[in-house]
């Protein structure tokens, strides 16, 4: 059982087998910002390549979260839990796509948030 419902929430049932290689969690504070590094060490697993993840937050301000940059996880061949495989119909014909899932491993996708902010505009500009 988690201790943080919000984190427990983000945990699939495809996470779980995953996460019970997590031998540790640690936060390191930037000494140049504001920001922080987690980094996230593995034991050796068959889901994906290399025992490190890491996600950075970068930060100018307190409180400001300007950019996150995570690690891009190399899943191992049909081990990605953020993706899962579905069969449609199209035109009488099955045809089997890669349908996102939420992870806990979304955490580590990389966001600019400048980016973010600019395609909301863009959005709000269309719809003007």
């Amino acid at each position: 059982m988690c201790a943080n419902k919000s984190v427990e929430r983000s945990i699939s049932d495809r996470d779980k087998p995953i996460l019970a290689y997590l031998q540790d969690v640690q936060l390191d504070l930037h000494e140049n910002d504001f920001g922080f590094t987690l980094t996230f060490e593995f034991e050796n697993n068959q889901y994906f390549e290399g025992n490190v993840l890491t996600k950075k937050y970068e930060m100018s301000k307190p409180n400001v979260i300007e950019k996150c940059v995570g690690t891009e996880i190399k899943w191992k061949q049909g081990c990605d839990p953020t993706h899962i495989k579905k069969t449609k119909k199209k035109n009488k014909k099955k045809v089997t796509v890669n349908q996102k899932v939420k992870s806990f491993f979304d955490l580590f996708q990389t966001i600019d948030i400048e980016d973010k902010e600019k395609e909301g505009e863009d959005d709000e500009e269309e719809g003007a």
